[in-house]
């Protein structure tokens, strides 16, 4: 019932409760089903005595009645990317339709990937984003045509959305690469290696993650 209300009274009573008890919780996921006597939600809790990180303090995820929902995190999805759009517009920039629709699909499924587990499809309700696919989209034109102000906005307008839904406090970045260059330089910067010093584009990915 407590999950199912405005998302400040579940994290008021949930911070309550932890603090009293002193017990702490490390992950919670919801797995619906169709059968609604089947969908369980499960709350692993923290052992001292077998994993030495304590867990941060566990809030909900702002969407935490939609993801219960029927339709569930792609709904969610979808919310997010309608308000992705918006924030572009209230930035300043217009979007052409044409842009829209090539960005969207991919959009959507990177951001439904981060409001699924990646393994069987479960729900994590704990307010954060972790995708578990990329997001990557290659702008070409004419100088003067809006790719630069498509990027410079595109950061700023992602974690708004997303600090809507999923987290208060995340903070959306990401990498700008110029293909205008020779082969061999890009797949210098693209290509991840296995040392400890690579500073290639994919690798300083990896590490923001």
């Amino acid at each position: 019932t407590v999950c199912a209300m405005h998302r400040t009274l579940p994290n008021a009573l949930m911070q309550a409760f932890l603090e009293q008890t002193g017990v702490h919780i490390a992950e919670a996921y919801h797995r619906a089903s169709s059968d609604p006597r089947f969908a369980r939600t499960t709350l692993t809790f923290y052992d001292p005595d077998v994993d030495y990180r304590k867990p941060r303090p566990l809030t909900w995820k702002p969407a935490l009645p939609s993801l219960y929902a029927d339709s569930g995190p792609a709904a969610v999805a979808h919310k997010i990317v309608k308000s992705f759009w918006r924030q572009m517009v209230l930035a300043g920039y217009l979007p052409p339709l044409d842009l829209q629709g090539a960005v969207t699909p991919a959009l959507l499924a990177f951001v439904e990937s981060g409001l699924t587990s990646a393994r069987g499809g479960r729900i994590p309700l704990r307010a954060d984003f972790l995708p578990h696919r990329p997001f990557a989209i290659y702008l070409h034109g004419l100088p003067g045509c809006g790719k630069s102000a498509f990027v410079q906005r595109f950061g700023p307008a992602l974690t708004a959305a997303l600090e809507e839904n999923v987290d208060p406090e995340l903070l959306v970045r990401f990498v700008k690469v110029n293909l205008n260059k020779p082969a061999a330089q890009l797949k210098s910067e693209l290509t991840a290696r296995s040392n400890n010093n690579d500073l290639s584009v994919m690798s300083l990915i990896q590490q923001r993650r």
